[in-house]
């Protein structure tokens, strides 16, 4: 089993991972299952993300309709945690699903 946040209706669900294509069991919407489902935008945006009740500030470096690369310093993420998510430079506060995350070696 999977879990996905419906870009529809922003609600969490869950689908098998062998299907190529899946539907939310809250309001129907259907997806294909693709690696890169929609277009890359390539904007620098502040947002803040809250993760085991701890507010992080991060840089979105860029997104999509069906996510975002966002470069934060703190704890590592692992994946399939659900955070709050808000980018008030691009009008939007939603839940969102980590889905993989890079830890770099600290300067110093």
């Amino acid at each position: 089993m999977e879990m996905r946040i419906c870009p529809e209706c922003n609600k969490v669900f869950y689908f098998l991972a062998d299907k190529k294509s899946y539907s939310c069991s809250h309001c129907g919407f259907i997806l294909l299952k693709q690696k890169r489902e929609y277009k890359r935008i390539e904007k620098t945006a502040g947002c803040v993300f809250s993760y085991h009740g701890v507010k992080y500030k991060g840089i979105i470096k860029d997104y999509s309709f069906g996510g975002a690369c966002v470069e934060y310093a703190g704890e590592f993420i692992s994946e399939d945690i659900l955070l709050d998510f808000e980018s008030s430079m691009l009008g939007f506060h939603v839940p969102a699903k980590a889905v993989w995350s890079l830890s770099r070696p600290s300067k110093g």
